[in-house]
């Protein structure tokens, strides 16, 4: 039980982690005017 909750803890952890980076990155685009590599990064990202 003990390293289920572990596991899960880093999956939520990790995920938040991916989540606010992508979210950060996306804002210092939208400031600079980065339209082409943001359609970049979802194709690489729904192609994983």
């Amino acid at each position: 039980m003990i390293l289920i909750g572990l596991f899960s803890l880093i999956l939520v952890g990790g995920f938040t982690i991916i989540l606010s980076l992508i979210g950060i990155r996306q804002q210092v685009r939208l400031t600079n005017g980065y339209d082409s590599e943001l359609e970049t990064d979802l194709c690489a990202m729904t192609e994983r």
